[in-house]
């Protein structure tokens, strides 16, 4: 054989292996999103990835008199979840291969008024979506007759049950039907006023995250979202198996007369300060009737309600009242903005949703409200600020 032909032979086989290594995903494969979006010109449409703990811009058009768009970004790995944006409206939906999915809407209902083409799993979450969507605005409306006084708490209550037990009931049917889904993650994780749907923290709802979590364990099993389930899963058994220890605990130390136990009737919390500084819940409220209140800074109630808490404070700190504070806000820049002025102690979950406090003190919906004596017993889980100064001016 000639060097010339041994040459030929080698340049070749190397252009072989680089063809098959560019076919074997040496290069980049794109997923596309296209479509058009009505009365909206000159009005910028993003498309953005919604990661596990942040959202980040991937593309943007904008927006002629036709309303034309097609965007681009790199397929993911695994199921992922990205999002249409238009002004302060999102329209949700998920990926997992190369494909062309295409999002048809207009300016006045883009969230609600779509529709899709090309994707089985993005029709399935439009439907967990508007159900979300309907939810919520039932749930503000309820929370605003609450407010007025035009309901009683315990209306208020069954009929927020009521509320979330439609959502689920929806949310259930998909997740059952392919727990593997990136529909079923969907539905698992949307949330009502900053608080998911799905307790992780209830018996039955934990079982739930459990089925999906192994699931993905099974199919997806290097991915960024099963380690986050599973992770999930495992905290929400660990706080299940706290309450039940707690409660037998309670219930042994009930049935003793009071001179041989006391036990203190609340879950101790450590969390760190606006400074960083380490504050515990039995630190503060050690010998003192204490305000336990779980909140988030980043919502439309928060000023009305931190009113309503620091009148409180103005009132009953000078007869020896303390505030313990815990918010579940991810943004620390809104939290600290907040709470910079407050002279009570104010503390931030960094968990957020995901708290195991939430499972603890068994909360459905902040704020939520305790009230701590003196002898470290929970002795009020308050349903107004009306009833906590009542029995405020008894224990103080």
């Amino acid at each position: 054989m000639s060097n010339t032909s041994f040459t030929s032979l080698s340049t070749a086989f190397t252009l072989g292996i680089l063809l098959l290594l560019s076919s074997c995903g040496g290069s980049k494969s794109d997923f596309r999103i296209q479509g058009t979006i009505t009365g909206a010109v000159g009005k910028t449409l993003y498309l953005e990835h919604q990661g596990l703990t942040s959202i980040e811009p991937l593309d943007s058009a904008v927006l002629d008199e036709r309303g034309k768009y097609k965007m681009s970004a790199d397929a993911p790995e695994y199921p992922e979840f990205y999002r249409l944006r238009l002004d302060k409206q999102v329209i949700p939906f998920s990926v997992d291969s190369i494909e062309t999915i295409t999002i048809n809407s207009d300016a006045q209902s883009f969230a609600t008024g779509y529709t899709v083409e090309g994707s089985i799993p993005a029709e399935k979450i439009k439907h967990v979506w508007l159900a979300q969507l309907d939810a919520n605005v039932a749930m503000s409306h309820l929370v605003q007759k609450y407010d007025d006084g035009s309901i009683s708490y315990a209306d208020f209550a069954q009929h927020r049950d009521s509320i979330l037990g439609s959502y689920k009931e929806i949310a259930q049917k998909v997740i059952f039907e392919d727990p593997k889904s990136p529909v079923a993650y969907f539905a698992l994780f949307q949330q009502i006023d900053g608080n998911l749907i799905f307790n992780i923290y209830d018996k039955k709802d934990s079982r739930i995250f459990a089925a999906v979590a192994n699931v993905y364990d099974t199919f997806y099993p290097n991915s960024e979202r099963r380690d986050h389930l599973y992770n999930l899963a495992l905290r929400s058994i660990a706080v299940v198996r706290q309450q039940e220890q707690a409660a037998r605990q309670i219930a042994q130390a009930d049935s003793l007369p009071s001179r041989e136990v006391r036990h203190i009737g609340y879950f101790d919390i450590t969390l760190p300060d606006i400074n960083g500084q380490e504050i515990s819940l039995s630190d503060v409220a050690k010998g003192h009737v204490t305000l336990l209140s779980f909140t988030s800074m980043d919502t439309d109630w928060s000023i009305a309600y931190q009113s309503q808490i620091e009148s409180l404070y103005e009132t009953y700190s000078p007869r020896g009242l303390r505030v313990y504070q815990v918010s579940f806000d991810a943004d620390s820049y809104v939290w600290k903005n907040r709470v910079v002025k407050q002279p009570w102690h104010n503390v931030r979950d960094t968990d957020g949703v995901y708290s195991s406090l939430i499972g603890l003190y068994n909360i459905s919906s902040v704020p939520a409200l305790f009230l701590i004596n003196a002898e470290g017993d929970i002795v009020m889980r308050a349903t107004s600020f009306d009833e906590i100064r009542g029995l405020l001016s008894k224990l103080l």
